[in-house]
């Protein structure tokens, strides 16, 4: 219900600042750049509450700037004038003075405003869905913010990354940015950031349904902020915590909640959080059945997103009432309210809401007796949904591709320093020999030896790169086949069940359903390793050592694969009855532990026998996953490893599996300084066995 996206324009622009006296007072007493630097300054204050206000300080600032050849001056006024049209949607506007603002900036070498406008840039790229472009540009400002060691920036770019693995659904991968972010705000003492950043932690364990995590980060920002100082965290951290009763069926909490954010963010004029507040109070009503309330507000939302041109929110909020509207058997009106909300999604080219406007259309016409015509927008909206999951692939394919490019630069540069180096030395070598013969044979040697370590350097470093490039080629070339494959699946089946011409009976149409279901988790699972693989290749992983108790985490793991284990009528039996104390990155060690157990539970049979158990070598904890299962034939064993090489490997209930998982366990096990080791035989069963390091409380 929560979108962080419509909170975006207020995470730069509403600043805990306000336009005092003394301030406007000095405007009037000041000339030249300092004037310039003021007017920027109150353009920037204003956005909070008077957009015509910034507008009309920027513009002066602008033509001021122009009149007095002040550059600095001239792109700070952009920036804020990019700003002003950004709230106002006109995006094409906003990123041509944003564009400007950066030209300038790197033309007078100002690393500051150069990072900040990059942040800007990728905004105008996240409201146009562009996910990868915006990370792209997060990223070069953080990296820029952290060579002039910014904080500020910086801890700004590392929040907006985490907002785009958040509509990839990273959970874990935002939070982890959020935290990042939280703990440079607290660090500079941003209290605007801190509470930002706590309202972002909140809100994606409200989306990973655990609204029991996500309320002590809400409460935490009430205790901080009051009224007084900050309304719009305030108001947002109400809502957020209305969401989070909401999930916990709490409803008059609930509705408490959604009631308290509204009352500030109408103090503050928030219009974009008004609407938010309404429309997730409709959606209150709505589980409640309370038709009448729940439409009342939704027609609330719709009220101010027309007025802001919103129409995300406008396609959305129609979807709401038309639902509503259904309720009520009202076809008429929630057809009426769905042809518009397509209309809108249409316009700005969401096709998420495009598949749901197509998705009730299809149960509209079927309840209007018109079975051809729902039929065809069901095939629409399958249509849809398959082109989301492609998107979805090639968006976390693209970013593997940006960091494999980034990365790539980085290897050539190396590589053109050494030619450089090269040439340097043979100029040196040739001056040197027309100065004295004698020391010029000397020299001569000297130079011929470091010519040739320079020589079988660079010989070495091309080797090393084309072998990584080779492996690199070769290991896509494998995964996007293992890619392509589920989705040709993937495709035939949806033409199938969307063909009106197709004959087929509710046993096969459940059947196909578990097919697709189980074809697009094996893409997300191959999808999320490859990620996983491509941040260990280029050191991207932070390795966080710390003294903890691995059977805590091994009980937790156990209890969120019972589901699967019990499916299969596998017994698990756990025989490490006692804490177990290690030194080492636990999210590392989890997620070995994951992917050990989850290929345990895949290549055994049903009612089959899992065991997990543990020992003591010297200073090392050894753990052990066995299972009586099918076993690894030889032709793989070999292969297990590598990542250029090709596995293709299928569970007893047909589970997908490449073998990238267990490449990730032993990169994560010799990164924590253990090894990773197995035992195996075809038919009866395999052994993987780990170690780490003893706690050093245990040494």
């Amino acid at each position: 219900m929560l979108m962080i996206a419509a909170n975006l324009f207020s995470a730069i622009s509403f600043a805990q600042v306000s336009i005092t006296d003394s301030l406007e007072k000095k405007l009037k007493e000041v000339q030249g750049y300092e004037k310039i630097n003021l007017l920027n300054k109150l353009s920037f204050l204003s956005q909070r509450y008077s957009i015509e206000k910034s507008k009309a300080y920027a513009k002066e600032a602008y033509d001021l700037s122009v009149e007095n050849n002040f550059d600095y001056g001239k792109a700070e006024a952009l920036n804020n004038l990019g700003f002003i049209f950004y709230h106002d949607n006109d995006l094409n506007s906003a990123e041509k003075n944003f564009l400007s603002a950066k030209k300038i900036f790197q033309e007078i070498k100002n690393k500051n405003g150069l990072a900040r406008t990059l942040n800007y840039i990728g905004l105008i790229n996240w409201r146009r869905n562009k996910f990868v472009e915006a990370f792209k540009y997060y990223r070069e400002a953080n990296s820029i913010a952290t060579q002039i060691n910014n904080l500020e920036i910086s801890g700004e770019a590392i929040n907006y990354m985490g907002l785009i693995y958040w509509k990839w659904s990273q959970y874990s991968k935002a939070l982890d940015y959020f935290f990042k972010s939280l703990k440079i705000q607290e660090q500079i003492g941003n209290r605007f950031g801190i509470g930002l950043a706590l309202n972002n932690i909140a809100n994606i364990y409200n989306e990973m349904n655990q609204p029991d995590r996500a309320i002590p980060y809400s409460n935490r920002v009430l205790k901080i902020f009051n009224e007084e100082e900050d309304k719009y965290i305030l108001g947002r951290a109400y809502n957020i915590l209305g969401v989070s009763y909401f999930k916990k069926n709490d409803f008059d909490k609930a509705i408490f909640y959604q009631n308290e954010s509204l009352r500030l963010k109408k103090v503050s004029g928030e219009l974009g959080g008004m609407a938010f507040s309404y429309n997730d109070l409709g959606d209150i009503y709505f589980e409640r059945k309370n038709y009448k309330s729940a439409i009342e507000n939704y027609n609330e939302a719709l009220r101010i997103r027309k007025q802001l041109n919103d129409k995300f929110g406008i396609a959305s909020t129609l979807l709401s009432i038309a639902k509503v509207e259904l309720a009520n058997n009202n076809l008429t009106e929630a057809e009426k309210s769905l042809n518009e909300s397509l209309l809108n999604a249409s316009q700005i080219g969401n096709i998420n809401l495009t598949a749901q406007a197509y998705k009730e259309l299809s149960d509209l016409y079927y309840r209007k007796g018109n079975p051809s015509l729902a039929l065809n927008y069901l095939k629409k909206n399958s249509e849809l949904i398959d082109s989301i999951y492609n998107k979805e692939a090639k968006n976390k394919i693209a970013e593997l591709t940006v960091i494999y490019d980034l990365d790539s630069k980085e290897n050539e540069l190396k590589i053109k320093n050494l030619e450089i180096e090269k040439e340097q030395s043979k100029n040196i070598f040739f001056i040197l020999f027309g100065v004295v013969i004698l020391a010029a044979s000397v020299m001569l040697i000297y130079r011929n030896m470091k010519l040739r370590k320079t020589y079988k350097e660079l010989d070495i470093k091309s080797q090393e790169l084309q072998k990584a490039i080779s492996s690199r080629d070769k290991f896509f070339s494998i995964m996007s086949h293992d890619l392509r494959s589920p989705f040709f699946g993937i495709k035939s089946m949806t033409e199938i069940l969307s063909d009106p011409n197709e004959v087929i009976t509710e046993a096969e149409r459940k059947d196909f359903m578990i097919k697709l279901n189980r074809a697009v988790k094996d893409v997300y699972s191959l999808i999320e390793n490859l990620i996983e693989w491509s941040k260990i290749q280029t050191n991207r992983i932070e390795y966080r050592p710390d003294n903890y108790d691995l059977y805590d985490d091994l009980t937790s793991i156990l209890m969120m694969l019972s589901f699967n284990a019990e499916h299969k009528k596998i017994k698990i039996e756990n025989k490490i009855n006692t804490p177990i104390e290690v030194f080492a990155d636990q999210q590392m060690v989890h997620s070995v532990l994951l992917n050990l157990i989850t290929n345990a539970i895949k290549f055994t049979r049903e009612n089959g026998l899992i065991e997990i158990f543990s020992s003591t070598e010297n200073d090392f904890v050894k753990i052990c996953v066995k299972d009586n299962g099918v076993g690894i034939p030889k032709e793989i064993k070999e292969k297990l490893f590598k990542s250029d090489s090709r596995i293709s490997s299928r569970g007893t209930n047909q589970e997908k599996g490449t073998g990238l998982g267990l490449l990730l366990c032993k990169e994560f096990v010799e990164k924590n300084g253990g090894t990773l080791s197995f035992d195996t035989k075809e038919g009866e069963g395999t052994t993987f066995c780990f170690t780490l390091p003893k706690s050093k409380a245990q040494e």
